[in-house]
Formats: C-alpha cells, sequence, structure tokens
C-alpha cells in the first residue's frame, strides 16, 4: 500500500507542476512581443498620426496550413489601417523586419474566425493579394482570451477603410 500512494503522490505532483514550466514560456514570450511591438510603434511614429494601428500575431500561408505546431502564429506586430492602405510591420530574429503593405481598393479580406485545429482558439481573418495569402489575429497577450472581439475590431477597421466590396464573410 505504501509504495502505491508514494506513487499517487508523485503522479499528483508530475501533472499539477507540469503545466508551470510551459505557462512560464508563454507568460515569457508575450513580453517578449510585447517589447517588440513597443520598438515598432517607436520606430513608426509618423504613420501613428494618420492610421489605427493594432498589435497583432502573424501566419504566412505555409504556417496557417500546417499541421503539426506549438504555435499557430509566427510572429508579432503592428497593423496599421488607414490612408486606402494596410500595413504590417514585425521584427523578429529569423526575419529581421518584415514589412508588408496591401492596398486596400486591391486586397480581397477574408474573415475566417475559429478554426480551433489545427490553428488554436484565436479568431482569424486573411488579406490575399497579388496570389499570397497571410494570416492576422489579435494578439491578446499569452492567452487566447478576447480573439475574437479584438481580431472582428480589426476586420471592421479594414472593412470600414476599404469599403465591403473586396471583403468576404467566410461561411465557416
Amino acid at each position: 500500500m505504501y509504495p502505491l500512494l508514494v506513487l499517487f503522490w508523485i503522479w499528483i505532483a508530475f501533472v499539477l507542476l507540469l503545466p508551470i514550466p510551459f505557462l512560464s514560456f508563454v507568460n515569457r514570450a508575450a513580453r517578449v512581443a510585447r517589447r517588440l511591438q513597443d520598438g515598432i510603434l517607436a520606430r513608426h511614429q509618423e504613420l501613428r498620426d494618420t492610421m489605427r494601428c493594432f498589435r497583432v500575431r502573424y501566419a504566412s500561408h505555409d504556417r496557417f496550413r500546417t499541421f503539426w505546431k506549438i504555435f499557430p502564429f509566427e510572429a508579432s506586430g503592428i497593423l496599421w489601417v488607414g490612408d486606402g492602405r494596410v500595413i504590417f510591420h514585425t521584427c523578429f530574429a529569423a526575419w529581421q523586419d518584415l514589412s508588408l503593405s496591401f492596398n486596400g481598393a486591391s486586397c480581397q479580406v477574408v474573415w475566417i474566425g475559429k478554426k480551433p485545429w489545427p490553428n488554436g482558439g484565436f479568431s482569424w481573418f486573411s488579406i490575399t493579394a497579388n496570389g499570397e495569402h497571410h494570416y492576422f489575429t489579435a494578439d491578446t497577450g499569452a492567452f487566447i482570451f478576447g480573439s475574437k472581439p479584438k481580431t472582428r475590431e480589426i476586420f471592421a477597421a479594414i472593412d470600414e477603410m476599404s469599403g465591403r466590396a473586396n471583403h468576404i464573410q467566410s461561411k465557416r
């Protein structure tokens, strides 16, 4: 009986302590992303005066379609909306600086919503321009809570900026 009790308590400790390193990693990654976004905002101060800015997470088409992944996004950055265009800036070690610019009149924006597997509980929308698909979700920090309303707000801002003609409401 004694060895079973010890094994039981070891199992309980393992189950309860296992999430701590993962949550610590996720929290640290969210803090690093926030600092990078703050740096982008500081470097592009001129855009702040004329365009709305949103903190977002980004996934390329390949990343979004990949089945096995720990995080559904590749980078965090700032999405600027206004003046008839959408601009995305990110700065991650693997990419140095990535900037994407979309003309509001010629790009297509599609609301995807939640795709729990394999893209987590985040709500997504895509911007397609020149045959390339780019996926965005609101940056909600370390957890997914609030993803849908914040992502909807970004989608609505793009919709308002460029008109309904280029936007498709997904039926998913």
